[in-house]
C-alpha cells in the first residue's frame, strides 16, 4: 500500500514538490498573462507599471534589468505573473517596440483572442525586427 501511495505522489507531483511549492507553481501557471504592454511608469532598478493593451488591466511589476532600457510610452511584449506577494516579468525575453513606429497599436487590435509569442514575433518582424527604444 505504501508503495502505491508513493507511486501516486510521484505521478501527481513528479518533482516531489512540497505543498507550498505546488501552490506557488499553480498560482504562477494560473495567473500568467502574455501580451503587449504599454509602459506607464518606470522606477529604475525597482520596477514599472505596465498596462495590458488587450484587456486594459495594469500591473505593478518588480523588475530590475528591463527598467534600464524602459521609459513611459514604449510598448513591450512580455509575460507577467503573480509570484506570491508581487507581480514579475517571467519567461522568455521581452521585446520592446520602437517608439517612432506606433502603427503596431492598430495592428495589435486586429489580433483575435489571446496573443501568443508567435503573434509577437510576427508583429515584430512586420516592423523590421526592431527591438528596443
Amino acid at each position: 500500500m505504501a508503495r502505491l501511495a508513493r507511486y501516486i505522489a510521484i505521478i501527481t507531483t513528479p518533482l516531489q514538490l512540497t505543498d507550498k511549492e505546488m501552490h506557488f507553481y499553480k498560482t504562477l501557471l494560473e495567473s500568467n498573462r502574455y501580451g503587449l504592454f504599454e509602459i506607464v511608469r518606470v522606477e529604475q532598478m525597482v520596477g514599472m507599471t505596465l498596462k495590458d493593451l488587450q484587456i486594459g488591466k495594469t500591473y505593478d511589476v518588480r523588475e530590475m534589468s528591463a527598467t534600464l532600457d524602459a521609459s513611459p510610452g514604449l510598448a513591450m511584449f512580455g509575460r507577467v505573473a503573480d509570484v506570491g506577494d508581487h507581480w514579475e516579468l517571467v519567461g522568455a525575453d521581452t521585446y520592446m517596440l520602437d517608439r517612432s513606429d506606433i502603427s503596431w497599436k492598430r495592428e495589435f487590435k486586429n489580433i483575435p483572442g489571446k496573443i501568443t509569442p508567435k503573434d509577437a514575433y510576427e508583429l515584430l518582424m512586420m516592423h523590421g525586427g526592431k527591438i528596443g527604444p
